[in-house]
């Protein structure tokens, strides 16, 4: 490039250097059609060379520029297609926001109700578990109980017959009621669940 602008700049300079060595020379004759002619000449000739050597490199130059500015278009071109997308996109968000945010809340709902759900029937089951619970611990306090009164009327019966027995028999007598009684609390004994 540099050697084409140089190339102009010589041939633009000897086209002056002409058009004034001409003038020096004919400093009084008039302008006329040989002069207008010449001038032209020079002109179409200096633009002529401008074009002849500088022909390529501006062909190439355009031509990389045009390239260049269709390819930023088809790049912006694509970006626009991808904002508009994007657009469409954030828009069609926006509408279904509301649905969005209904389908979350029903879905909440539904997992509170769940989780209601699960925490009555583990409550439930914990219930049943003390009740159950509770219910073995009485009936076990109860055959205590049971026992210990049995117990304790057994020996309150033993103390009475024993008091009656001597108050109104003699020793050989109040051995045999003993006896008898001692077997008949056993024989019950053994008949009964415990």
């Amino acid at each position: 490039m540099r050697v084409v602008s140089s190339i102009l700049l010589l041939v633009l300079l000897l086209c002056l250097m002409t058009g004034n060595l001409w003038a020096a020379e004919h400093p009084s004759e008039s302008w006329g059609w040989a002069e207008t002619l010449g001038r032209w000449f020079n002109l179409v000739l200096l633009f002529g060379v401008i074009i002849y050597f500088t022909r390529e490199p501006i062909g190439r130059f355009l031509r990389d520029r045009r390239e260049g500015i269709q390819r930023d278009i088809s790049e912006a071109r694509k970006a626009r297609e991808q904002a508009q997308q994007q657009l469409a996109d954030a828009e069609e968000r926006v509408r279904n926001l509301n649905e969005e945010l209904e389908e979350i809340r029903r879905k909440a709902q539904l997992e509170a109700e769940a989780e209601r759900e699960r925490l009555l029937a583990q409550a439930e089951q914990e219930a049943q578990r003390i009740i159950n619970s509770a219910k073995r611990e009485i009936e076990g306090l109860s055959r205590s109980a049971r026992q210990d009164l049995r117990t304790y009327v057994a020996d309150l019966s033993v103390e009475l017959a024993e008091a009656q027995i001597k108050e109104s028999l003699d020793q050989r007598g109040r051995k045999q009621i003993v006896d008898r009684f001692i077997q008949n609390l056993g024989r019950q004994e053994e008949g009964r669940p415990s």
